[in-house]
């Protein structure tokens, strides 16, 4: 007797145990669907599984068999959506539903890749506001419960060039974003100077407040996935306005570890400006930024405001005087003969103390500059003297003046 109280306890017990962790997930059928946030650019991955997961009598199994599926949703925020789903050492297969849970209307399926990849998903044509329906099952004849990560991207804010994201130049700084161009789309604008593949681009815009701005682009020691990975290359286009205007110009930096810029000086004050960033490999989530940089406006940019001079009787010091064409703007009045302009130039001034100077303007870096000589008592009553623009790009410019006496000279 003592035996059969013994024997209807553990039959019991077990009973109770395999009861408690049989139970189907939350989610099993359609009212119980788990809401997923559709991110913007990035996957926020959500973990679950389709243990003991149960068959919700749905007859569109993909070429599968849907005995064991699990139930997500989301709210459409753009009219296309990524939705990925990467699974332990399974096949997974996945069926879109749009409606109410009471009537669904088959979207689309996929059921693709083998066992223990990842399936991704672009949904487009949806309706913002709508609320998709995915349901996610071992595609296996026999049931074998499935540990898988799901997400839901959208692309970025400013995937198109009129909702290009506005840069506040700040005066003596640059303004940096990070790039990421995996979920952006083509706007079917054709690829300028520096690229030959249709891009997925995404877009900035900024209004000049100076003539002279320099972009950069910056990718960080990522490492290539392969020895045999296809070059990828950032590429940014600087373009008039509209959206969609000619390219000024453009450049690039390799995906994946380098730096370049490029730098103008003859942006139009009050003008708009788009730059269009992508990568020729858009697989790739490596990490870009994008910087637009201005420079602090020099204090003698104006014939009013030129530096004083010391002259040197003896010998030319070169690192007198260390300046930068960077923020400075054109001059429109005096005019030289050397060119046409437009001058984008500083000023000086001395005192003339012998009949003859030698002015040296010495480049520290890649520019073609010139040297133009003035002389007078103000401003506003200069004589142009002579000016040199003779040399090339990179090298310095000689001025050789004669028959001058006590003047003060302008440059």
């Amino acid at each position: 007797m003592k035996f059969s109280k013994l024997a209807l306890i553990i039959i019991l017990h077990q009973y109770f145990v395999l009861f408690v962790f049989g139970q189907p997930p939350a989610n099993d059928n359609c009212a119980g669907a788990v809401l997923l946030t559709s991110a913007e650019n990035y996957c926020d991955y959500f973990s679950s599984t389709t243990l003991n997961a149960t068959d919700s009598g749905m007859s569109d199994a993909c070429n599968a068999v849907g005995d064991d599926d699990v139930w997500f949703k989301f709210v459409v925020t753009n009219p296309v959506h990524w939705v990925t789903v990467y699974p332990n050492n399974s096949d997974v297969a996945i069926v879109f539903y749009t409606g109410s849970c009471s009537n669904l209307d088959s979207l689309t399926w996929v059921n693709e890749s083998m066992s223990g990849y990842g399936e991704a998903v672009f949904l487009e044509n949806l309706t913002v506001g709508d609320t998709v329906f995915c349901r996610v099952f071992e595609a296996g004849i026999t049931s074998t419960a499935m540990d898988f990560f799901i997400c839901v991207v959208g692309p970025p804010a400013n995937d198109s060039c009129i909702n290009a994201t506005e840069i506040i130049p700040i005066s003596g700084e640059g303004v940096t974003y990070d790039i990421i161009t995996a979920y952006a789309l083509d706007e079917n604008i054709s690829a300028g100077a520096c690229s030959t593949v249709s891009p997925h681009d995404i877009w900035y815009r900024f209004v000049a407040t100076t003539n002279w701005y320099s972009l950069e682009l910056h990718s960080f020691n990522q490492s290539r996935p392969s020895a045999n990975r296809n070059t990828c290359e950032t590429i940014a286009e600087l373009r008039n306005d509209p959206c969609g205007g000619s390219e000024i110009s453009c450049f690039s930096v390799d995906c994946y570890d380098g730096s370049s810029s490029l730098e103008r000086t003859d942006f139009v004050i009050g003008d708009t400006y788009f730059i269009r960033v992508y990568k020729t490999d858009n697989s790739d989530f490596n990490s870009t930024s994008l910087t637009l940089r201005q420079p602090i406006p020099q204090p003698h940019d104006s014939c009013i405001a030129a530096e004083i001079l010391n002259v040197h009787p003896e010998y030319c010091d070169n690192s007198s005087y260390n300046n930068q064409l960077g923020g400075a703007t054109e001059t429109l009045s005096p005019l030289d003969t050397c060119s046409t302009g437009p001058y984008y130039d500083l000023w000086f001034k001395f005192e003339v103390t012998d009949t003859t100077a030698i002015i040296k303007a010495k480049v520290n870096s890649s520019g073609n500059i010139g040297i133009s000589s003035f002389s007078g008592t103000s401003c506003n009553t200069l004589t142009h003297l002579k000016c040199s623009d003779t040399n090339d790009d990179g090298e310095d410019e000689l001025l050789y003046l004669t028959g001058l006496d006590g003047v003060i000279l302008y440059m």
